[in-house]
């Protein structure tokens, strides 16, 4: 990693100039370890003589260990510092990875899945509070889009890099997991500062949950606005979430576009995704962040909506529910960056406790709603896009009736 030191604009610490690239990589972790191997789900279900769905609840199951890990993470690291639960949660996440890689079981699997992303989401917490710590608010929300950009981009390559490495077998691919977290924690142990300005050296587990109760009480003129934007944004996100856990449905089994088309299908929503991030990190400081971000989630309703009439009608043709789709999961690069913004800004020195608020009801919330069509087998991609057509409703009703807020340095609404 280049080390020539850049400056944050608010906390005048020095950073290394790829300062941006590893908080991008860290953040990535969290999906791409979801996405890079779900090609591989059906050759792991013949590997240990099980049914796809078997295999398929390490899905849900990486999304509830992936929502602890940040729910602890993100508070523990405002009292003793980024690095020292970045560390530890990258081991946790490596030694969990090997544990996979030599499982007799699927069993076990599921366990090692478990502890993997428990040690992954309590060090991917951190990326947004890295960034918190030393930018101002106007300039860490356009950080937070190119850091978004690069978690988009992450997971374009996924389930393309997961079809090649299947040729070397699927353990191939979590040996490829195991490089990648060593890879961040060297780098974080000898070329990132510690960007908390005062870590202590003892964790209270009771304090996390006042830290959590700090956030959520938050006021703005007597009441409580901060916690609808996370809470807006969970139940947007769910709609991604709602597609990465039922994407090998809608896809392989629903349109059997097999798994060479899979990832190429998975990859165009990544790319409009990543164009709306790309637009935020552009736009943020030209346009209120509150516009955009209600702009996102109207976006997000008019597409999810339109897709549900056209399942309904049976219109449901591939080149109909793709482009859908991809507006529908690609609106949320508009939604997050705003939303982050005007959230982080009421947080300055508790960056970490705001970052796993959102986090952990992104993931946990994505984990319940993902699972859900699961429940209605055999009605084909009804199930699928009602409950994606409920979150988009939850984060409109919420998102839209959140009174006009004011961001220091934004362009005024």
């Amino acid at each position: 990693m280049n080390t020539s030191p850049v400056t944050g604009d608010a906390s005048g610490l020095k950073v290394p100039a790829l300062f941006l690239l590893f908080v991008g990589a860290l953040a990535a972790m969290g999906p791409l370890t979801m996405d890079l191997y779900l090609p591989a789900l059906p050759t792991i279900a013949d590997y240990f003589s099980v049914d796809v769905a078997s295999v398929s609840a390490t899905v849900s199951t990486y999304l509830l260990g992936y929502a602890i890990g940040q729910f602890f993470g993100g508070p523990i690291s405002d009292q003793v510092g980024r690095k020292t639960i970045g560390v530890t949660g990258l081991l946790l996440y490596l030694a969990a990875t090997l544990g996979i890689v030599f499982a007799g079981t699927v069993e076990q699997t599921l366990v090692w899945r478990f502890l993997q992303a428990l040690g992954g989401g309590s060090a991917t917490v951190l990326a947004m509070a890295l960034v918190r710590d030393i930018y101002s608010p106007i300039e860490a929300g356009k950080r937070f889009a190119l850091v978004m950009m690069v978690v988009m981009i992450a997971p374009l390559a996924g389930p393309a890099a997961g079809t090649y490495l299947l040729h070397f077998g699927w353990h191939a691919i979590f040996w490829l997991f195991a490089v990648y977290a060593l890879a961040l924690c060297l780098s974080l142990l000898l070329f990132v500062p510690e960007t908390h300005p005062n870590p202590k050296r003892s964790i209270s587990l009771s304090r996390v949950f006042r830290q959590y109760g700090a956030v959520i009480r938050y006021r703005i003129n007597g009441r409580r606005i901060a916690i609808r934007f996370p809470i807006a944004m969970a139940f947007s996100g769910g709609v991604m979430m709602i597609f990465v856990t039922q994407s090998a449905a809608i896809y392989l089994e629903h349109f059997q576009t097999g798994e060479t088309l899979f990832p190429l299908l998975f990859g165009a929503n990544i790319v409009v995704l990543a164009s709306g991030n790309l637009a935020s990190a552009r736009l943020l400081g030209r346009i209120n962040p509150q516009t955009l971000f209600r702009s996102g989630i109207l976006l997000q309703l008019l597409a999810i909506g339109s897709l549900f009439l056209v399942v309904l009608l049976g219109l449901d043709r591939l080149y109909v529910v793709v482009p859908l789709i991809m507006l529908g999961v690609g609106s949320i690069g508009l939604t997050n960056p705003s939303g982050m913004t005007i959230f982080m800004s009421y947080f300055p020195r508790g960056g970490g406790s705001a970052s796993a608020v959102f986090t952990t009801l992104m993931f946990s919330l994505g984990g319940v709603l993902g699972s859900l069509p699961n429940l209605f087998p055999g009605h084909g991609l009804l199930p699928t896009v009602s409950v994606m057509l409920g979150s988009t409703l939850v984060a409109n009703l919420i998102g839209q009736a959140i009174p006009p807020v004011q961001v220091a340095g934004a362009v005024a609404g």
